[in-house]
Formats: C-alpha cells, structure tokens, sequence
C-alpha cells in the first residue's frame, strides 16, 4: 500500500518538477539570446500595426529610394532568401537605438 503512494505521488511532482525547470531554462535562454534583425522587423511590423513590406518602404524613404520596383525586388529577395538590403537594416539599427533609449 506505501508503494502505491509513494508512486502516486512521486509521478506527479517529478512531472511538475520537470516541467518548472524546462519553463524556467527556455525563459533564462529567452532572456539572454539577441533578437536577429528580421525578428526586431517582425516586432516593430506589428508593434505599428502594419506589415513588414510598409517597413521597407518607410525605410527607403529615409534613404529617398522612391524607386518602387527596387523597394519590391528587395522585399521579394527578403521574403525568399533573406537578403534584407542595406536601408532596411539601417532603419532596424536606428529603431533598435531608439527603443534602448
């Protein structure tokens, strides 16, 4: 009968017990890891509740890009490569600046 307790109640913490360190490991790892400019973009798109591809053009105007098949080939590669161009991460540094400040 002991047994039977003994296992009834070890089974449930070990499961708590588990799931508090792996919850406490992702939140110390989230915490300390560096957010990559395409993430900063995602969150300054829907902190100014528009989309990433309104960004790009924001940050073309900074660098008078007015050019709007430039602005969509650049998107376009961003969206299946990854490339971000140069005005866009400029535009990120500065936001990332400012949102220190």
């Amino acid at each position: 009968m002991i047994e039977y307790i003994s296992e009834w109640i070890f089974a449930p913490f070990a499961a708590l017990s588990y799931f508090y360190l792996m919850f406490h490991l992702d939140k110390q790892f989230r915490e300390n890891r560096k957010i990559s400019d395409e993430e900063f973009l995602m969150m300054l798109a829907r902190k100014n509740q528009c989309s990433e591809y309104d960004l790009f053009h924001r940050s073309a105007a900074q660098w008078n890009i007015s050019n709007k098949i430039i602005i969509e080939k650049d998107f376009k590669g961003y969206l299946t490569e990854g490339d971000m161009p140069y005005y866009v991460k400029d535009f990120v540094r500065k936001e990332r600046v400012a949102a220190s400040v």
